[in-house]
């Protein structure tokens, strides 16, 4: 009979993911992980397979919590334009004012492990996650008036996520907070909001 789990699996995963983001796949050893987490390598082995199956969930539980997170703020509000104007600045803004310019561990990840096929997927679906929350306030705008029927909502989507990407790699390699906020607003001005800040 299989003795019962001694530890939380989703505070586990929690402390597994807060160090491959800071550290890197390649910079993290198993014993960090158990270090972190407290839990032993057999029972990390055992939930998840091996170090590569432990940075993929930790991946999936990035997307979920901390992409999931900010992602909540583009379907704030009556005006998709304003929440995807809110939502760009405020990014831009809190990548800066990290003091570890840490930047995201889907972006990170991609820059040191995206050819990895075990790896790669786990990384496009980070990616996906937020190309597929501008589409949704993108084509929301248009239903309600604030682009024109014939705005290019896929290329529109996919040219605020490659930017965001973009602003959250240049934090990661320490990029002036005037170069960030720049790439922002210009950014947003491909869009037709009242004002650009």
């Amino acid at each position: 009979m299989a003795r019962p789990r001694t530890f939380d699996p989703d505070a586990a995963l929690d402390a597994a993911m807060r160090v491959f983001w800071a550290q890197g796949f390649d910079a993290t050893s198993i014993d960090d992980i158990v270090r972190a987490t407290g839990v032993n390598r057999s029972s990390l082995y055992s939930l998840w397979g091996d170090k590569r199956g432990l940075f993929v969930a930790s991946l999936d539980r990035y997307g979920e919590s901390v992409g999931g997170l900010w992602l909540r703020l583009l379907n704030e509000g009556p005006s998709p334009l304003a929440a995807i104007r809110s939502y760009v600045t405020l990014l831009a803004s809190a990548i800066c004012d990290d003091p570890d310019r840490l930047g995201c561990f889907a972006v990170n990840s991609a820059v040191e492990v995206g050819s990895d096929p075990a790896i790669a997927p786990a990384i496009r679906a980070n990616f996906d996650l937020v190309e597929e929350g501008y589409r949704a306030a993108l084509l929301r705008a248009r239903d309600l008036g604030e682009l024109p029927p014939d705005a290019d909502i896929d290329a529109h989507a996919a040219h605020l996520a490659v930017t965001t990407q973009a602003l959250l790699l240049q934090a990661r390699t320490g990029a002036p907070r005037a170069t960030i906020l720049a790439a922002a607003r210009i950014a947003l001005s491909t869009l037709p909001f009242p004002e650009v800040p």
